[in-house]
């Protein structure tokens, strides 16, 4: 992060304008984040980008780090939001539907986990970004699986959730690792995979 004080602290928009606006900024630094990496992006391809003036881009997002900063935020947001919705109906969802949830977590977010993985690997900090991101990601899905299945035992709900992340991983590097026409049986077995443990795991 950067350590260049209130120059570097995003403007927050307040009025719907510039929401958009700001929305549509962070869509096109995503994508170039993801396409090239943090170090090969401009300010100006990103301004480029979203079609809008670089006063409007630097208005927002002083720094680049700034707007960085604003897209791992962004990320973590709606991974959050992504998990407080699967944890709030996990106790009454189905296995096989908890298993679908859980497999679209990160490849419902596929650009802006792209863009989120490039910077956290390519800025200062990343070591410890990567532990925090990993102990929270696992903590979350423990939560879930114990509002699944209360009786089920701390360090058992701990494995599993460590057992889940690598599935779920694996589901979201399918639209880099496999070809179009094969990720849907891929994904489809995956789920059969995550579906098959979680039964197979549950107390009693």
């Amino acid at each position: 992060m950067s350590s260049s004080g209130e120059k570097s602290v995003p403007r927050v928009p307040q009025r719907e304008r510039g929401i958009k606006r700001v929305a549509t900024l962070l869509e096109a630094a995503s994508s170039l984040f993801a396409e090239k990496g943090y170090d090969a992006v401009t300010m100006t391809e990103v301004a480029a980008r979203a079609n809008a003036p670089i006063g409007s881009l630097y208005q927002f997002f002083p720094s680049k780090d700034a707007l960085a900063e604003a897209i791992l935020n962004r990320f973590q947001g709606r991974l959050t939001e992504a998990l407080d919705a699967i944890e709030a109906r996990a106790a009454t969802i189905a296995i096989a539907g908890l298993a679908e949830a859980l497999l679209g977590l990160l490849t419902n977010l596929q650009q802006e986990r792209a863009a989120a993985s490039t910077l956290i690997e390519s800025r200062q900090g990343a070591s410890t970004r990567v532990a925090e991101f990993r102990i929270a990601l696992r903590e979350r899905v423990m939560r879930i699986l114990r509002a699944k299945f209360p009786d089920l035992p701390p360090n058992t709900a701990e494995t599993m959730s460590m057992v889940l992340i690598q599935l779920i991983k694996a589901a979201a590097r399918q639209d880099v690792e496999n070809e179009a026409e094969l990720r849907p049986r891929v994904l489809a077995e995956l789920k059969y995979l995550m579906n098959l443990y979680i039964t197979a795991r549950m107390p009693g």
